[in-house]
């Protein structure tokens, strides 16, 4: 059976469709638009990527033709330094590779030569002087084994008010006598102090050494204008044999259980507080001691030994000859 339908019908089926396909291409339109946009910001990051390359080549270029300028300045202080000492400067193949910066830039720095004339002639008079210095007469020894020196020229000045013990390093206050004045001032040498140390040979794997200290605090000669004369007096005299973990020492020292001591140049013939408790007196001993390292920056160390005790009578008055 067919059927009539109406015009109206068909239209309206058609303009939906038509709207329909027409709508598409507007929709590709709009989602190719980003892909655009993505393609010119990859482009500028490429163009800043050519930039940065460009400008590192041009700072490594610099950076060797530093490099090639210091090295110029070393062969040229190289050649003077040999001219100034009468013979050819060192000849040194070039290195196929360059050296770093910093390691031209510290040699430029330790070893750069003065520039004008002036300034070569003041570096040439002062490697002079270190050369006279060097060849300045010395302590010498008799043996190929090597002797040190060492002295302190001290002078004290000192003002007492009342009696004391020692007029020019008091260490008890006492009772004025009749007819005693009451203080005194002056100044004195006496402290004034020698030493000599030796380094011996091996011995038995040991290391050996031996030093000696002198001052002249050992009191007055008992003849005209000795005031101003003092006497020496022995204070350290050791030897020591040093293994690697062991030491061991005999002689005349300050005693190994009380090493320490106050320190004042103003109290150096006879240390601080040595008549308060201070355990200082220099006494003929023997002693042992042995090492253990615990780690890098400590250790423990045992220590013993003999000890000859010492009295403060004077020698004349307890063992008359």
């Amino acid at each position: 059976m067919w059927r009539h339908r109406p015009r109206g019908c068909l239209r309206g089926l058609i303009l939906p469709l038509t709207g329909l396909i027409l709508s598409v291409p507007g929709r590709a339109q709009s989602q190719a638009q980003p892909a655009g946009t993505s393609a010119a910001e990859l482009q500028n990051q490429v163009d800043a990527l050519r930039a940065s390359l460009s400008n590192t080549r041009a700072e490594l270029q610099r950076s060797h033709q530093e490099v090639d300028d210091l090295r110029r300045r070393l062969e040229e202080l190289e050649a003077r330094l040999g001219a100034s000492a009468g013979k050819p400067a060192p000849q040194t193949p070039p290195s196929p590779e360059y050296p770093t910066l910093e390691d031209a830039l510290k040699a430029q720095q330790s070893a750069a030569p003065p520039s004008g004339g002036e300034a070569t002639q003041e570096h040439e008079d002062m490697l002079a002087a270190r050369i006279e210095e060097q060849n300045q007469t010395k302590v010498e020894s008799a043996s190929r084994y090597k002797v040190k020196l060492s002295g302190l020229v001290l002078m004290n000045a000192y003002s007492n008010r009342g009696a004391v013990d020692n007029t020019d390093l008091p260490g008890l206050a006492l009772p004025r006598p009749a007819g005693q004045t009451n203080g005194d001032s002056g100044a004195t040498l006496r402290q004034t102090q020698l030493g000599l140390e030796v380094t011996g040979p091996k011995l038995a794997g040991a290391s050996t050494a031996a030093d000696v200290q002198l001052d002249f605090f050992g009191g007055f000669p008992a003849y005209q204008f000795g005031t101003t004369a003092g006497l020496v007096r022995l204070r350290v005299a050791r030897a020591s044999l040093d293994w690697s973990n062991t030491k061991l020492v005999i002689g005349q020292d300050a005693p190994f259980f009380s090493p320490l001591s106050p320190t004042s140049y103003a109290s150096v013939g006879e240390p601080a507080l040595a008549w308060a408790g201070n355990l200082w007196v220099w006494t003929p001993q023997i002693r042992v001691e042995h090492r253990w390292s615990v780690s890098e920056s400590s250790g423990v160390t045992l220590q013993g030994g003999i000890l000859d005790p010492l009295t403060e009578y004077i020698p004349d008055q307890y063992c008359p000859n």
